[in-house]
């Protein structure tokens, strides 16, 4: 049948109590950790993006690099022209070296980010397990 009113269950104060406050954690903890994990996906994200960009941009100054090549081994240039093309090679060769560094950090970042996104979710399970056993023990407590 349908069942009282908790404020109409006969309770023992000190084991009612307990039970209470141990479900208000755990709820909070479940609530924590769900934030956590959302916060945690979108560090992820911004570090996927990041990493997809670094990658356009890699590509992009290969190309680069490629066409200033061509055109030093091109002999019909003037003295001027190569020293510049020349500038720019080494110019895009800097870039593409702190390029792959940062490559290494995105793609850094976003290991550990899938790191942490696997520790929250163990903590979120463990949450819930908490919450689950506390809502017991308050069944328990109330029958």
């Amino acid at each position: 049948g349908a069942r009282p009113p908790e404020a109409a269950l006969p309770q023992e104060p000190a084991s009612g109590a307990v039970g209470e406050e141990e479900l208000r954690l755990a709820r909070e903890a479940t609530e924590q950790a769900r934030a956590e994990a959302q916060q945690a996906g979108e560090r992820a994200k911004i570090a996927a993006e990041e990493l997809e960009q670094a990658r356009a941009e890699g590509a992009g100054l290969k190309e680069a690099l490629s066409q200033l090549q061509e055109q030093l081994r091109s002999p019909s240039q003037d003295a001027e022209q190569i020293q510049r093309a020349q500038e720019e090679l080494q110019q895009a060769r800097n870039e593409g070296l702190a390029l792959k560094e940062a490559l290494g950090t995105s793609e850094e970042r976003l290991r550990s980010s899938g790191e942490e996104l696997e520790q929250l979710r163990r903590a979120h399970e463990a949450a819930l397990a908490a919450r689950a056993s506390a809502e017991e023990a308050r069944a328990a407590a109330e029958a």
